[in-house]
């Protein structure tokens, strides 16, 4: 608690805050006066602040009833700094960058923030207060809330200024082409990326809102299963550990078609909890509209209906059910909803049924278990799958019941299972698990507040610094990204850095060839997919390439114009055309030129007009090189005999 008594301590406590805020404040201005960018002063005028303010703190807070050993105080403190740290980063860069404002102006409430965090953090994690943790639901429920606040805020703040990495800047470009169906995927991820950006513009902030609320929608979903299957008590760590395990944690933050899928997942296990547990009829409706609204996000979701049928198959109340009209009825308004994706297929020779089906089955043999078990460990970490061990034990089941056990593992373990069973022959993926998992998050919530047992003890004893670890890599990584950190350099030509820069220039030397030529050269990127999208959305938020004119969209197309694979730019660039049927001139751009046939564009009547190199940068600082080419078409047959793979 704080030193000295409610008024003289308080007066205190805000002296001492005050006096640190001042000093990291003249350091920045210090450093910032010396040309260091201000994504970085900021870092430099917070190390020695810290330490500040943790002498200040340890004067301020007396030491409670739960108060820490010395060395834990330092850990816990210089954490809760860390944490305060990676926050104001993201302030920083959003009133910067987004909102505009003067260096000196955005960082007096980037420290204002990273203050209120660190005297938070201070009084509920490193001198907690005596009062708070004599009652363990109020403790639970008031971590919950700080805990899940910060987590928003984090996201929240990175959202609008961290590019967008190469997959959210296709998904963008699906919904340029708007449809009801795409070759990789459903449509739902196109649909939210259009409903967003149609009104509030093409930035990054308004791409990744529909991740941002699709989680929250989850984190609802997610708290009523736990408090239904347990009680409220429990809901509280549930949404504590669906707001910081990784793999939740990073949809909450990244646009692509995991966000809906685990909103309308998480929805479709609360409502069958409730038809076959909770014995609610009407709850079929929604099984089937969130079960519908899943398979338009991603095909993964059938495997939950498949897991679910395991658990009606075994057991005996719920095998009953299947005898009832409802489960039918609840299937038939799911295919309903899905039906715009079918009707696409169907329209399109099954293409994207085969994408994902057929053609992952008969790939290339590879056993892959080992990067299964891998991205476990990456996708909940240790702790959380030491947990999903506690939670599918017999001991769970004995105290659990039978019933509300195999509900909730069979439903995890089943697609889980299929997954493993692939990756003994073909690849997996990173992120293909991580849905699944939302079933055990009641119980691991359950074994954080109850249970018995030296793994759960130890679970509950390890959650704590698992999630402080969690959000301060995460932290780490968004700072990192965004606004990087003194002396750390980015890795050569990172995937998650650069792009706006690449874009400015690319538009530079395309607006020199058109007035040169006067007509539009095409841009065309020279890997699947990546350069092309995001040199689509960068040229259109940057250049004012808005619907009406569409040319970031328009005029920059995939590789299969030139024979290479391209995804779903093959069927909106169809290579029938022939490159000159698109343009007269084509500005190829990738990370190397080796790809591009040169011999065969020059035969076919293309000449080399310049070529070069880019060098993207930030502040002055190298990130990423790109080389160009441009080519004019002068004489001869089109292109058309290049041949998508």
């Amino acid at each position: 608690m704080i030193k000295g008594g409610s008024v003289r301590g308080g007066v205190y406590a805000s002296v001492v805050g005050i006096s640190g805020m001042v000093f990291d404040f003249l350091l920045f201005w210090a450093a910032f006066s010396l040309g260091f960018p201000p994504g970085q002063a900021h870092v430099v005028s917070f190390i020695p602040a810290a330490f500040l303010n943790f002498y200040n703190a340890k004067a301020a807070f007396g030491r409670g009833q739960f108060h820490l050993s010395p060395r834990r105080e330092c850990v816990a403190f210089f954490a809760v700094a860390g944490a305060a740290l990676f926050l104001r980063g993201g302030v920083l860069a959003t009133a910067a960058c987004s909102w505009e404002w003067p260096p000196l102006a955005a960082v007096t409430l980037a420290i204002a923030v990273s203050a209120a965090v660190t005297y938070l953090g201070s009084a509920f994690f490193v001198f907690p207060v005596t009062s708070l943790r004599r009652s363990e639901k109020v403790y639970w429920g008031m971590v919950t809330v700080l805990v899940v606040s910060y987590a928003a805020l984090l996201r929240l703040f990175f959202m609008g200024t961290m590019e967008l990495i190469p997959q959210e800047a296709y998904y963008w470009n699906y919904a340029q082409h708007l449809d009801i169906g795409y070759l990789d995927h459903p449509p739902m991820v196109a649909w939210i990326i259009a409903l967003f950006t149609g009104i509030f513009g093409h930035t990054e902030f308004f791409v990744r809102i529909g991740a941002f609320l699709s989680w929250v929608i989850a984190a609802f979903f997610i708290y009523g299963l736990a408090r239904n299957c347990f009680e409220k008590s429990v809901a509280w760590p549930a949404l504590l550990l669906f707001s910081t395990i990784p793999f939740f944690f990073g949809i909450g933050m990244i646009m692509t078609p995991d966000a809906p899928l685990v909103t309308f997942w998480a929805g479709t296990l609360y409502f069958l909890e409730r038809a076959l547990l909770g014995e609610e009829r009407a709850a079929w409706w929604g099984v089937g509209i969130c079960a519908g609204l899943g398979l338009l996000s991603k095909y993964t979701i059938a495997l939950l209906g498949a897991g679910t049928l395991l658990f009606m198959l075994v057991d005996p109340i719920s095998r009953k059910k299947l005898l009832s009209v409802r489960p039918y009825l609840a299937l038939l308004i799911a295919f309903a909803i899905f039906s715009p994706a079918i009707i696409w297929n169907a329209q399109h020779n099954w293409i994207s049924f085969s994408f994902q089906g057929p053609r992952r089955l008969l790939g290339p043999t590879r056993f892959s278990l080992l990067d299964t078990v891998a991205y476990l460990l990456l996708l909940l970490s240790p702790t959380g799958v030491a947990a999903a061990v506690a939670a599918i034990s017999p001991k769970t089941m004995a105290s659990l019941g039978r019933r509300k056990f195999l509900f909730l593992t069979l439903t995890a373990l089943f697609p889980v299972a299929v997954f493993t069973l692939f990756s003994l022959f073909r690849e997996v993926k990173l992120n293909w698990t991580g849905p699944a998992w939302l079933s055990l998050i009641p119980i691991m919530a359950w074994h954080m507040v109850s249970g018995e047992g030296k793994l759960v003890a130890f679970l509950r004893r390890a959650w704590f610094p698992t999630i402080a670890v969690v959000l301060l890599v995460f932290g780490f990584a968004l700072h990192y990204a965004t606004l990087g950190f003194p002396i750390l350099a980015y890795p050569k030509n990172a995937p998650m850095v650069g792009w706006e820069d690449l874009a400015r220039q690319v538009e530079g030397l395309e607006d020199q060839w058109e007035k040169a030529l006067g007509e539009e050269p095409l841009i065309v990127g020279m890997d699947k997919h990546k350069v092309t999208s995001e040199l689509a959305f960068y040229r259109t938020k940057l250049f004012g390439k808005n619907d009406s004119e569409r040319e970031g969209v328009a005029y920059t197309a995939g590789p299969n114009l030139v024979g290479e694979e391209s995804l779903i730019y093959k069927q909106w660039f169809p290579e029938t055309k022939g490159l000159q049927g698109y343009a007269r001139a084509v500005l190829f751009v990738g990370r190397s030129p080796e790809g591009l046939p040169l011999q065969e564009l020059t035969e076919d009547g293309w000449r080399v007009e310049e070529t070069g190199r880019i060098v993207a940068r930030d502040y002055g600082i190298p990130l990423a090189e790109f080389d160009y080419v441009l080519m004019r078409k002068t004489s001869g047959a089109s292109a058309s005999n290049f041949k998508s793979p």
